[in-house]
């Protein structure tokens, strides 16, 4: 099980909430020589206790004298790694000869005197071993930076790659009317209403768009499933997301189709047929 050294004061600076053992843990005196330990609710299941049968019992770990202790307490889950894992069994050990590091809540109004007040009083009870110190959320954001990075370079790709294909799709439907403007003209001329030419023009162009989202939809998919499973708690993808995003494919598709046709069907079919 993983285990990390506290003092009574840990809980409280870091808002975990303890479940059984409240009293028990405002007792504890740093001279006192015996092992305890406050478990995690992973550790009592993966042990097959209830919370408060845990509190009655002794366990010992495999770290410093390895005599068994008694259990003062019961403190809930946390995350005290990445979300790429799942929260597993965690022991809280006071041992308050082992300790590496200190933890400090503070404000962030004045940081930099607030370091300074820090530094000074290090150095009066450490003397000359060296002040160093990190933020808390900063060494989180680094569990998060290669997803970051990743986040953002399929972000700019992507957005690339929709300027890319909406000046393809202006472009060839420029290309496509002004190839049948001579088309359009006739069959004005023959009664074609307005919405006949609309649905007439944008028909091969909606159904080409709906052939590359049904041939797109399941590689989105897979890429969004194998990304999202590297970590052991995640958003469940839903058919929403999907639909929305083809809804919105659509919705500029017909937006830059309906402006080029606009332009064709306005024209006078004797502008069009003048040459003929």
């Amino acid at each position: 099980m993983n285990y990390v050294s506290v003092d009574k004061d840990f809980f409280a600076t870091m808002g975990i909430r303890l479940l059984e053992g409240q009293e028990n843990l405002e007792a504890i005196q740093d001279s006192t020589k015996e092992n305890q330990f406050v478990i995690s609710e992973g550790t009592v299941r993966s042990i097959g206790w209830s919370n408060r049968e845990a509190v009655s019992n002794k366990i010992r770990i495999r770290h410093g004298d390895m005599q068994f202790g008694p259990v003062i307490g019961v403190a809930s889950d946390i995350h005290f790694q990445s979300l790429h894992f799942p929260v597993g069994p965690l022991v809280f050990e006071f041992t308050p000869g082992d300790y590496e590091y200190m933890l400090i809540k503070i404000q962030t109004e004045q940081l930099k005197e607030t370091i300074s007040y820090v530094e000074s009083a290090w150095k009066e009870i450490a003397g000359d071993i060296p002040f160093s110190y990190s933020f808390l959320d900063k060494e989180y954001d680094r569990l998060y930076r290669n997803e970051e990075l990743i986040s953002k370079l399929f972000g700019m790709f992507s957005l690339i790659a929709v300027s890319i294909s909406m000046a393809g799709l202006f472009a060839l439907a420029a290309f496509t009317m002004a190839s049948r403007v001579k088309e359009i003209g006739i069959r004005k001329v023959l009664g074609a209403t307005e919405g006949n030419i609309y649905r007439l023009l944008a028909q091969s162009f909606l159904t080409l768009m709906g052939f590359s989202y049904l041939l797109a939809l399941p590689a989105g998919y897979y890429f969004q499933q194998y990304l999202l499973s590297s970590f052991a708690y995640h958003a469940e993808s839903t058919w929403f997301i999907y639909a929305l995003a083809g809804c919105v494919n659509f919705l500029v598709a017909t937006v830059v189709l309906l402006y080029q046709i606009s332009k064709v069907n306005n024209q006078s079919p004797v502008e069009s047929l003048r040459y003929e």
